[in-house]
């Protein structure tokens, strides 16, 4: 097109080219028309036909500013606020077939709106998913920059997985089958039924840390079912801060308790007198509670043999065992406690029973069929009760072997099979017959020559 003059009339101005048509207007209000005589807006292009026209517009209100890409009315078009409250934004609309509809907005603050004209974060999508990448390959969503990668959301071509990574390297990975990894890329290489968390690989020491407030709260593990619309949990695993309790538990209720004193079984306090099964974490005992059953059940199986066995400095000492209905108690010894004699009366020495009852030490309460000793006093005494063993650990109170094996304080010599009766003084002697009468003690298993007093090994029969 060659412009060959101007023309000016009372409403615009226009340049003509060469065929005598207006190319370019310019009205009374400013506003400039290419292609058309009758411009509309600041800046309007027309190419005579209704696509492909640039638009610059002052909208109806005239405080709207549009650049519109398409036809006059506005196909697709770039807008500025239109009010006080959104002066300042940028808005990106499109109409069709006279609907305007916001696509996406701009605001002050440097918030993008996709399908909500107001945006609260840097990046505010409403009533639709947002697609990164191509619909093939690997995509990323990077935060940070190229030479400080904090961390970046990943999904590779293949396999079918979406990370979380620090440069190149997976810190938690979803895979399509609903496993999750964290520390390991593969978990649905692990077990079926525990794949859908792994936590850490196969180096190195991992683990899981749950953390809670140390005054009144849990860190708690749950299984639930779902026989309920609630999920409530079947068992479980849970830490009590306040208390340092380890608790375990089924359908609901407490059933195991590790403290840092005793592990607790079908209990949950450390009274011996509570039913259940107890452990002390210091070795002191092992112990169970019932009201109307057997304690303890010790079942051999198959062979005849050993229940149990007895050590001392992990030298076998003593067993208890069975051959067919027979329980035999090996390295035996019957023992008593009682009280009436001093703690200082030496061990092996002879005791008979007086007329009283021996008592609790913690109650005070009279202890039944338990009877008081003195050291034996009388030659042949017919109330031998036995020999003094030791004295109680826990109580310090006289312990009085009366069957079994046992050592006693003999005077004179004696040889092996030979009765004692006592001597009158607290030791025994030998007995001038070899009759069992209420006055034997037992009999030598271990023969000594020396007259004087010594310790001699015996079984015996008193008590």
């Amino acid at each position: 097109m060659a412009i060959t003059k101007v023309t000016r009339n009372m409403l615009n101005t226009g340049i003509v080219d060469n065929s005598n048509a207006t190319a370019i207007t310019i009205d009374s209000s400013e506003n400039v028309g290419i292609g058309t005589t009758s411009p509309l807006v600041k800046t309007h292009v027309h190419n005579g036909s209704d696509a492909k026209n640039i638009v610059l517009i002052t909208g109806a209100d005239t405080t709207t500013e549009y650049l519109g890409l398409g036809t006059e009315s506005g196909i697709g078009y770039i807008t500025s606020g239109s009010s006080s409250s959104d002066s300042h934004s940028l808005a990106f609309r499109y109409a069709a077939s006279g609907v305007e509809t916001e696509a996406m907005r701009i605001d002050s603050s440097g918030n993008v709106g996709i399908g909500t004209t107001s945006p609260s974060r840097v990046l505010h999508t409403q009533g639709a998913s947002v697609l990164f990448g191509n619909t093939s390959g690997a995509h990323e969503i990077l935060f940070g920059d190229s030479a400080h990668r904090y961390f970046k959301l990943y999904t590779p071509a293949s396999p079918d997985y979406a990370s979380i990574r620090t440069g190149t390297t997976d810190i938690l990975v979803a895979h399509s089958d609903g496993n999750v990894g964290i520390g390991n890329t593969n978990p649905g290489d692990y077990s079926a039924d525990a794949n859908n968390l792994v936590v850490g690989s196969l180096t190195g020491n991992n683990g899981i840390t749950i953390a809670s407030n140390s005054n009144s709260s849990y860190g708690s593990i749950y299984f639930a079912d779902a026989t309920t619309n609630n999920k409530v949990y079947s068992g479980f695993i849970r830490y009590q801060q306040n208390q340092s309790n380890l608790t375990f538990g089924t359908n609901e209720a407490e059933r195991m308790r590790l403290n840092a004193s005793e592990f607790q079984i079908f209990k949950s306090d450390s009274n011996t007198a509570t039913i259940g099964v107890f452990i002390q974490s210091n070795g002191r005992y092992i112990g169970t509670t019932n009201s109307n059953l057997e304690p303890m059940i010790l079942n051999r199986q198959h062979s005849d043999g050993d229940l149990m066995e007895f050590r001392h400095a992990n030298s076998v000492e003593g067993s208890i065992s069975v051959s067919g209905s027979t329980v035999s108690y090996n390295g035996f010894s019957g023992r008593h406690e009682t009280s009436g004699i001093a703690n200082n009366i030496a061990v092996g020495t002879v005791v008979s029973t007086i007329d009283a009852l021996d008592t609790h030490s913690d109650t005070g309460e009279d202890r039944e069929d338990h009877a008081k000793v003195k050291v034996s006093d009388t030659v042949g005494d017919s109330r031998v009760y036995g020999v003094l063993a030791e004295y109680s650990d826990k109580t310090n109170k006289p312990m009085v072997a009366s069957v079994g094996i046992g050592s006693v304080k003999v005077t004179g010599a004696c040889s092996g099979g030979d009765l004692l009766e006592s001597n009158g003084d607290g030791t025994a002697k030998v007995q001038s017959d070899d009759i069992v009468r209420s006055k034997t003690i037992g009999k030598v298993t271990i023969g000594n020559s020396e007259t004087g007093v010594k310790l001699v090994s015996c079984v015996l029969y008193c008590g």
